[in-house]
């Protein structure tokens, strides 16, 4: 077997002036993990764990995925077994996820606490974020043996706060082929791919206004759907406690010179990509019966919720862009999707609803390109941090290396005439520098032409000054996308398509007389007035 390593840790900035990620491989070897600790009652101890060996309960923390994909919060059987969770008699949970439907159990109520996974004293409960008593989903299947305990923290521990994915380190240690060098291996040793890694996926869920918050170079817009399973017939309560999910906005993918542009699952949980057989079609890659026209790039193993589905065909597609609140795209080309259709039905409507596209991990984190189940090549990823922030609807994004970030003053985005202050628009902070300099008569090279606020380097600030910046008024290097400072939301455009229109209204049926909260968004962002509820005083507004 060999192995190819080529350490480029860039990102491009192409002639339109967008960011381009180039060649994003088909999956990654690790999720994003947290620490958790469960309790019956908020002022006592957390629950122990019981060891086999030892025939005694100890404490102990344990970790699970963070995942934006999962509407609940979902136990594994061993876990709920040694922890002495008990299940509610006869009541059951049917959630649909990449294998199709799963039936779960429903645990009693407890209340969960989520810590850092790199948190310096994980044995400090004090250090564990408590959430609100919650009944979660418990398998009914035993893990497979392979793979181990898979528990998964979703939206509701999300839900209100801000999720910080430290998606950087997943690049350390790729350098070093010995990493990489599977003879001789000891495979009695390895439990899960994350040991090829030196860079463990480590993720936090921070409350908003921490001061540790990571300052993001530029972000992303979403929007929240509601995928719960609770109107399917088989349920039988106390159900689970679910929230809704996240959808990229105006997701174009590109092939062949075929452009579709649509609304995709953001899914840390989700180790690959995936586009749905429709968007396949289209691009002349299957034809109407799923069955393939174009041979697969490759083919993957997929699993999750509903169970594993092997052989999933993928390709490599030119492009993938998504618009960003500055103004340029982020862009992947030849990026790597998987061709599967997950499909929620909705039993009071009578429709199936199926996800055009999920934005997996691979695009996050390192990718890696898989033969025969083991990593053959890779391609480093150039984000430091992901900052996945459900109080704004945005996805922000640091990256690694700044530079690689369009910048205003280069031949794609002149910087406009009156930016005093180098933000690349002409706004109010502008105004706040010609004041700080008005009617200043020594300026010059020295000092930077007071501060820049003399444009026409007249040696004073003046009404010349104060005509330039007015004329180029919110002006901006960058065309300001709908939902950036300089281009808000119109006040009721829910779906954020930037219209108000019938489809803003939908949304608005779909959630009336709805309890709004933090799991659903406060109702998708559309209970104005902030009563909790969306009713006609909700509605006066929208149509005002």
């Amino acid at each position: 077997m060999i192995f190819v390593f080529v350490f480029a840790l860039t990102g491009l900035i192409d002639a339109a002036g967008d960011l381009v990620v180039e060649g994003t491989l088909e999956a990654n070897l690790d999720l994003p993990k947290v620490l958790f600790i469960i309790k019956r009652d908020p002022n006592a101890p957390a629950l122990e764990t019981y060891d086999w060996f030892s025939d005694e309960y100890y404490f102990a923390p344990h970790y699970a995925y963070l995942d934006t994909g999962a509407s609940g919060i979902l136990l594994s059987l061993e876990t709920a077994t040694l922890m002495g969770i008990t299940t509610e008699l006869n009541a059951q949970y049917v959630d649909v996820g990449v294998g199709g439907e799963e039936y779960f159990d429903v645990s009693e109520p407890l209340y969960l606490g989520v810590a850092d996974y790199n948190t310096p004293d994980p044995n400090d409960q004090n250090s564990y974020s408590l959430l609100p008593s919650w009944h979660f989903q418990v398998s009914q299947q035993e893990a497979d043996e392979l793979i181990g305990f898979i528990n998964l923290i979703g939206m509701p521990a999300m839900a209100g706060n801000i999720a910080v994915f430290d998606t950087g380190v997943t690049n350390e240690g790729l350098g070093d082929p010995n990493l990489w060098d599977f003879n001789g291996i000891d495979f009695n040793d390895i439990w899960d791919l994350n040991d090829l890694s030196a860079g463990e996926y480590i993720a936090d869920i921070k409350y908003p206004g921490d001061p540790n918050m990571p300052q993001t170079d530029f972000e992303i817009p979403l929007i929240f759907e509601n995928f719960l399973a609770t109107d399917n017939p088989y349920n039988i309560p106390p159900l689970p406690v679910g929230a809704y999910n996240p959808l990229i906005k105006n997701v174009t993918v590109e092939n062949n010179n075929v452009q579709i542009t649509s609304d995709w699952l953001l899914d840390t949980g989700a180790a690959a990509s995936i586009i749905s057989s429709d968007i396949a079609w289209q691009f002349g890659l299957i034809d109407d019966e799923g069955n393939t026209i174009v041979l697969p790039d490759f083919y993957l193993t997929v699993g999750g919720v509903g169970g594993t589905i092997e052989e999933i065909p993928g390709y490599i597609i030119d492009r993938l862009s998504i618009p960003t609140l500055s103004g340029f795209n982020l862009v992947f080309t030849n990026a790597c999707v998987a061709v599967h259709d997950i499909a929620v039905y909705n039993f009071e409507t009578e429709e199936w609803t199926i996800l055009n596209g999920i934005f997996g991990e691979n695009f996050l984190t390192v990718s890696v390109q898989m033969e025969a189940g083991w990593p053959v090549d890779f391609t480093p990823t150039i984000f430091d941090k992901v900052v996945f922030d459900t109080t704004k609807a945005t996805l922000g994004f640091k990256l690694i290396d700044i530079n690689d970030m369009p910048v205003c003053g280069d031949a794609n985005h002149p910087q406009p005439l009156g930016d005093l202050n180098s933000d690349c628009r002409v706004n109010f902070g502008d105004i706040l520098v010609l004041k700080d300099n008005w009617l200043r008569g020594d300026c010059n090279s020295t000092n930077q032409w007071c501060d820049e606020a003399d444009l026409n380097n007249s040696g004073s600030v003046d009404a010349i000054d104060f005509s330039n910046v007015s004329r180029n008024w919110r002006k901006s290097a960058f065309q300001p996308l709908c939902g950036s400072p300089d281009n808000p939301w119109p006040r009721g455009d829910f779906n954020r398509d930037c219209k108000f229109d019938m489809l803003d209204l939908r949304i608005l049926a779909d959630e009336w007389l709805s309890d709004c909260n933090r799991l659903n968004m406060n109702c998708r962002s559309m209970d104005i007035d902030d009563n909790h509820i969306i009713n006609f005083i909700d509605y006066s507004y929208w149509m005002n």
